[in-house]
């Protein structure tokens, strides 16, 4: 019984700090990191995505492993920032009825993204430490990929000339 309530105790404060930490920051460096790593994919055909998880790597090397969860958050913070700016952009160079097919993509990849993310709670017991850091990986990744996938169509408007601007190596 009381490893029971050990146990839950852990979680608890696990949840608690999970839940404090939504707000972290990424750092410049972070941010440096990826962007560099996305102009080296790019340079090598690689693929963006490939990118997703270098600010958490990074971030664990300074800090210990219990701080996995805000280099998680940290990193889906650059990626959405990414993501986000690119989607402002495009929707710009489309009529009305492009951008609001545009929203309405988005806000099926938002709902695809919430459920196949949150797919870790119920494989992993729910509250785990492993469901958590399995639902924060998948954001990350899938919002770089879906990040790259933005970066492309902004290109390819620019390119068509429905969007000023040149072409971004990012």
């Amino acid at each position: 019984m009381r490893t029971f309530f050990a146990a839950a105790a852990l979680l608890l404060g696990l949840a608690a700090a999970h839940a404090q930490n939504v707000k972290a920051k990424p750092g410049a460096d972070e941010i440096a990191a990826v962007k560099a790593c996305i102009a080296e994919a790019v340079s090598k055909k690689t693929g963006v995505p490939g990118c997703a998880g270098t600010a958490v790597n990074l971030c664990l090397d300074r800090q210990l492993e219990q701080a996995v969860f805000d280099c998680q958050i940290r990193e889906l913070a650059i990626w959405d920032g990414m993501l986000n700016d690119y989607y402002r952009e495009i929707e710009r160079g489309l009529d009305r009825k492009g951008a609001a097919q545009l929203r309405d993509i988005e806000r099926a990849w938002t709902v695809y993204v919430n459920k196949n993310c949150m797919l870790g709670y119920t494989v992993v017991a729910a509250g785990s430490t492993g469901a958590v850091k399995w639902e924060y990986r998948c954001r990350i990744e899938e919002t770089a990929r879906r990040m790259s996938e933005l970066w492309g169509l902004r290109n390819w408007l620019v390119e068509g000339g429905r969007l000023a601007g040149a072409p971004t190596k990012r």
